[in-house]
């Protein structure tokens, strides 16, 4: 049968397709998403009933004191929790954080419950800050650890089933905080401590190597820094951060704006995340197919060209609904981009600075996000919102020119000993482990960069992946 050519933005016709069921047939895949699922869930439990005996007490409104308080804290993770978290899960075993990790919320989870019984709740804000930089810890060892469980071209389908599941646990949880409040009040962290052993329970039994620790690659931060400036992770990090920017400065700018969107302040914050939160559920089920017929590059150009045309359609309207529909697409755009960009770092970042990789690249889109709020709440008494939202459509349409002309392609070195060296780093261990042997001959064309036993190196020629390389690229 004849084979399509693949041209500057389509993938290959018979590229391979990976469906979730067959993910979900491999058990310590499945056992991770399970732990994940409790981890998450309980954490979400845990959360509701933070907010609820701590910040809005018994009359249902926080103070604008303690929602500044609560953003305060909630930035500490982000801008102290990363750099910790990246270095922790390149230099210890990530299996032993994920159970420490679980241990350690559930002692956080006791720990509020004696801030109540002592009443001192004043103190509430610096133990949720250091749970946050726990969770960073979690998060950033669960994404490291998803190379070493799935093959290269399985990395797509395995991060849009690991979003889809956090949307999942997370309104799952809400309802358990919820239903635990009212019926144990804040006895209820008990009942989360004991899920979120749990959970640790469940990532103690995994089997499988999940690096770190003694399996660690030595990286220094000069090397860790080359593989943040090399091509294709770069494009990552820079398209998420200017999109989400953009997203930023919009949410801002359209629960800010008196009369945007229906209801009480409350109301229209609530309407406003919950658009972008469904937007984004939704495109954990078509970034699959997406990524499986369109290359990195037309990913992003589609992202944010989808992204622009809803913006200026929401300007030219000028109705509640459209300022809800143009959310939705903006939270469904981001996700989109964001999955072809999480499976693109972590198949790229060398071995030994993975985790480092990756929580610099997840702090500078959502460093860029919190930049886009402050910027869009401060645009607000100085112009109009259809002035601001019509500056962000043209924001769009200039990263999209721009994306499609930058560069994404690694400078590739001749057969040597140098260019294995950099082809076993960029592999994942179990690649390397199915391409040993006879089986290294079946797989070569698979592969761009391929270490073959006593014959050095075989370089595939780009565009001659079959599709199997490029959906993890």
């Amino acid at each position: 049968m004849p084979t399509r050519v693949s041209g500057p933005f389509l993938r290959l016709e018979d590229s391979v397709h990976v469906t979730r069921r067959s993910l979900l047939r491999t058990g310590q895949f499945r056992r991770a998403l399970i732990g994940q699922f409790i981890s998450q869930t309980f954490d979400a439990a845990c959360t509701l009933l933070l907010a609820k005996v701590f910040f809005f007490g018994t009359t249902g409104d926080p103070a604008s004191s303690q929602v500044m308080s609560a953003a305060a804290t909630a930035a500490i993770p982000l801008l102290l929790g990363g750099p910790i978290a990246g270095f922790m899960v390149d230099r210890f075993p990530r299996r032993a954080l994920l159970v420490a990790g679980q241990a350690t919320r559930a002692g956080f989870a006791l720990l509020y419950l004696g801030l109540v019984i002592t009443d001192a709740g004043h103190h509430v804000y610096f133990v949720a800050a250091a749970s946050l930089c726990a969770g960073r810890v979690m998060y950033a060892a669960r994404v490291a650890s998803v190379r070493h469980l799935v093959r290269q071209h399985e990395l797509v389908a395995a991060d849009s089933l690991m979003l889809s599941l956090s949307t999942v646990a997370g309104a799952s949880g809400a309802g358990l905080g919820a239903a635990a409040y009212v019926v144990a009040g804040p006895a209820g962290f008990m009942f989360v401590a004991v899920g979120q052993l749990l959970g640790a329970v469940v990532y103690a039994g995994l089997g499988v190597p999940l690096g770190g620790g003694r399996e660690h690659v030595p990286a220094s931060v000069r090397q860790v820094a080359a593989a943040l400036a090399r091509p294709k992770i770069r494009y990552a990090i820079l398209a998420t951060s200017s999109h989400r920017m953009a997203v930023g400065m919009i949410v801002a700018v359209t629960v800010l704006s008196s009369g945007s969107l229906p209801g009480p302040a409350e109301a229209q914050y609530g309407l406003a995340m919950g658009a972008v939160a469904l937007g984004a559920f939704a495109a954990t089920f078509s970034a699959e197919w997406l990524n499986e017929h369109l290359k990195r590059r037309a990913v992003s150009m589609l992202s944010f060209g989808a992204a622009a045309t809803a913006v200026a359609f929401s300007v030219l309207a000028g109705s509640a609904g459209s300022r809800v529909a143009c959310l939705f697409v903006l939270g469904h755009a981001f996700q989109t981009l964001r999955v072809s960009a999480d499976a693109t770092v972590q198949k790229n970042a060398p071995r030994g600075s993975g985790g480092r990789v990756f929580t610099a690249y997840d702090t500078a889109y959502n460093g860029a996000y919190l930049l886009g709020i402050v910027l869009g709440a401060a645009f607000i008494p100085r112009s109009t919102p259809g002035t601001v939202l019509t500056w962000c459509t043209l924001w769009f349409v200039g990263a999209a020119a721009v994306f499609a002309v930058m560069s994404r392609e690694e400078v590739t070195a001749s057969p040597g000993a140098g260019l294995a060296g950099q082809a076993e780093s960029a592999l994942p261990d179990r690649v390397l482990l199915d391409l040993v042997g006879p089986a290294a001959e079946r797989h070569a064309r698979r592969v761009q960069h391929v270490v073959l036993p006593e014959r050095g190196v075989i370089v595939v020629p780009e565009g001659d992946h079959r599709g199997v390389e490029g959906r993890g690229d």
